[in-house]
């Protein structure tokens, strides 16, 4: 005994299907029968045409593996063309996105990256010139403080004499005491 079990599927219900997976509704979303005949287009003119829709689409998709996804001109405009043979059916799912849609979402990624990098770079710079000062405090102390401990050296001595160092000893007493 064989049979059939036919169903029958407003078209509209399948493109509304599809299109709620479009998260920013630019692309369409073409379905092929078996034999070529379209299903579902978002053109009217082209449904239940056995041409396959576009001669153009049909050519491209002609020789191409069940699934995949490539860059083509159609009507002038460049898309990337994604599509998906289903292996009991034959349905062709078909879905077209504008290619400077998807390069939008390219551009915008590596602008936010830069963006992200150029803070990050900023930020080090700044924290490196703020680690940096805080480390040299000491040194800068102990400069001032030896400049001042100079200066109250008398004139003229120096530590060839082998009267210096007990000078140094000195003030260093003088400065203890104040």
């Amino acid at each position: 005994v064989r049979g059939a079990v036919v169903v029958n599927i407003d078209e509209r219900e399948l493109r509304r299907r599809f299109q709620t997976q479009d998260r920013h509704g630019e692309g369409e979303i073409i379905i092929l029968g078996r034999d070529g005949t379209v299903l579902s287009h978002p053109n009217p003119a082209f449904f239940g045409d056995n041409q396959g829709g576009p001669s153009s689409l049909m050519e491209l998709l002609a020789d191409r593996e069940p699934q995949g996804s490539f860059l083509a001109k159609l009507d002038g405009r460049e898309l990337l063309v994604t599509h998906l043979r289903h292996p009991v059916m034959g349905w062709m799912f078909v879905r077209l996105t504008p290619a400077d849609r998807v390069y939008g979402d390219l551009h915008h990624a590596r602008n936010r990256t830069l963006q992200v990098i150029g803070g990050v770079i900023v930020v080090s710079v700044l924290l490196t010139l703020l680690t940096s000062y805080h480390l040299s405090a000491p040194v800068r102390r102990i400069s001032r403080r030896a400049r001042e401990l100079s200066s109250l050296l008398p004139e003229g001595s120096s530590d060839d004499e082998g009267g210096g160092l007990l000078e140094v000893d000195e003030t260093l007493g003088r400065l203890g005491n104040r």
